[in-house]
């Protein structure tokens, strides 16, 4: 019976070692090629924040706060005359 539990110790340390090798490459690789690639997403999603180029002005309601082209009568949000 000693003998199986030294067996069984021996194997449950080997697997552990393998297993914990295993799970530090694993997040090695998510490290190295991951955060690099979660950046890159975030800096080409905000590229599409801006939307106005400049070639139309802009104004905002004064009541809800809404963007508006200049010369905008009335707000089509809230129907307030600007």
């Amino acid at each position: 019976m000693l003998k199986s539990l030294t067996i069984s110790g021996i194997i449950s340390i080997i697997l552990g070692i393998v297993l914990s090798y295993v799970y530090n490459i694993y997040w090695s690789v998510f490290t190295i090629f991951g955060i690099p690639v979660l950046i890159l997403g975030l800096v080409i999603s905000g590229n599409g924040k801006n939307k106005n180029n400049g070639s139309e002005e802009t104004v905002y309601c004064s009541n809800c706060g809404s963007i508006l082209k200049k010369g905008t009568q009335f707000c089509p949000y809230c129907g307030k005359k600007l």
